[in-house]
């Protein structure tokens, strides 16, 4: 046998093993009546009709793809559990083909990038509170869940999330009966926190900002579809994807508008931990030997894929009309300016009224709580000075790629424990101009 003969079938078995791994996904991602969606589902049919790019891993005998083809392309449903192929004509039903094909009409779609603990959430709200727009927190938590309910760890994972942003931003939701479940029978504020917009019809009995809590109703795909359809922008929040390349083929389907939101490493750290409960709860402040190698680890992916995010957001031309980048302590300096900036990015225009009025009850009271979006917000930017002791502050700013991190973003080192504890010095600077695009300098902060 020639090694040639043999590089060749060892590439085949590979090749038709990953797309058995595949394969495997399409129950999770649909209902037990359509158990064919998966990381396949886009990349094998429906590239040619939203610009997402198609892949074949090998020519194997598995009807379960032509039939994922079928199904991507929104003619036909089928239930390949039989090993059959059952063909359901969806154009001879108006309401069923009005949800597979998923339509909408022109409006802007919207995507909050961002990393745990950088005031993502907060930058959320801004445009959950919008009733012009269609707001999505986290729909990847409910993919991730059952993941896990069917005991897998995908690899996959990011492209499957992928794959349901892009049916969401078309207001299609025929393959995500897990995400509908997801939102059904929840109590009112996790609907206002979850999909603000659902709230009216899933929630009848009390009015937005109740104070009683009770289950709302089930949320149906046609429900969710006309909520989708009315609004002028989709927005979804997530802290699940990384890279923005990975949204490059929704940037070119769906014209996807990226926010992308950092914070400064030392900042983000000092509120991270004691969301992760690695903290000492009577001093609250994180010590040098809390700052463990997990932690590490993170650093220096967040600050490597921050560097790469903005170069290739601003530089890229696929990229540059389509690329915002938001610095959390310029949101937190001055919300209301930075808003009206991000409203014109995404094409909302003027800010509304409630929306203004939401800023300032959220930025000038403080709640505490590790996860809420209430605080001061002028003076949290710096609160993580007073929780890190200044060797931790240096342990920071030297891993990895964090020191060239800081220095693109205008994030100042410390000198000395003085220097740290002391806030009227600023650490915070303008983005040197040889690092950022002359298009946001007039809004950054100018010391």
């Amino acid at each position: 046998m020639s090694r040639r003969y043999l590089f060749f079938l060892v590439t085949i078995s590979a090749a038709c093993f990953l797309l058995y791994l595949v394969v495997r996904h399409a129950p999770i991602l649909g209902s037990h009546q359509s158990h064919i969606v998966s990381a396949v589902k886009l990349r094998s049919g429906q590239s040619s009709d939203v610009g997402l790019p198609s892949f074949s891993l090998c020519n194997c005998s598995c009807s379960t793809v032509n039939s994922v083809t079928r199904a991507a392309k929104g003619r036909h449903a089928t239930t390949p559990a039989s090993g059959h192929q059952t063909v359901v004509d969806v154009n001879s039903d108006p309401v069923r083909h009005d949800v597979v094909m998923g339509t909408r009409p022109l409006g802007s779609s919207v995507v909050i990038m961002a990393v745990m603990r950088t005031g993502s959430s907060f930058v959320g709200e801004i445009f959950g509170q919008n009733e012009n727009t269609f707001y999505l927190f986290e729909p990847g938590i409910p993919l991730e869940n059952e993941l896990i309910a069917h005991n897998e760890t995908s690899v996959f994972m990011q492209q499957l999330y992928i794959d349901m942003m892009n049916s969401l931003y078309r207001c299609n939701v025929t393959y995500l009966d897990f995400y509908l479940k997801s939102l059904s029978g929840k109590n009112q504020n996790t609907i206002l926190k979850s999909a603000p917009r659902l709230f009216d019809s899933l929630c009848p009995k009390m009015k937005r900002g109740g104070s009683g809590r009770f289950l709302c109703g089930k949320v149906s795909p046609i429900q969710f579809v006309q909520k989708c359809r009315e609004k002028r922008s989709i927005v979804i929040k997530s802290i699940r994807i990384w890279h923005i390349g990975m949204f490059l083929p929704l940037i070119q389907s769906a014209n996807l508008k990226v926010i992308h939101l950092v914070r400064d490493p030392r900042g983000m750290t000092a509120s991270r931990v004691p969301a992760m409960n690695v903290v000492d709860n009577t001093s609250n402040k994180l010590q040098a030997e809390s700052f463990t190698e997990e932690m590490r680890e993170y650093l220096i992916r967040y600050c490597s894929l921050s560097l790469e995010n903005k170069e290739t957001g601003l530089y890229l031309p696929k990229y540059r009309d389509n690329y915002f980048l938001l610095r959390y302590e310029d949101m937190s300096l001055d919300p209301e300016r930075v808003t009206q900036l991000l409203y014109n990015f995404t094409g909302l225009g003027a800010v509304p009224e409630t929306v203004s009025k939401w800023i300032a009850e959220n930025t000038q009271a403080y709640r505490p709580g590790v996860y809420s979006t209430t605080r001061v917000s002028s003076q949290v930017y710096q609160s993580w000075r007073k929780k890190l002791d200044f060797k931790t502050a240096k342990a920071i700013e030297n891993v990895g790629r964090c020191a060239e991190m800081m220095e693109h973003f205008g994030y100042l080192p410390v000198r000395d424990k003085s220097h740290l504890k002391n806030l009227s010095f600023p650490l915070l600077a303008p983005i040197p101009a040889e690092h950022d695009s002359q298009k946001y300098q007039s809004y950054r902060f100018t010391g």
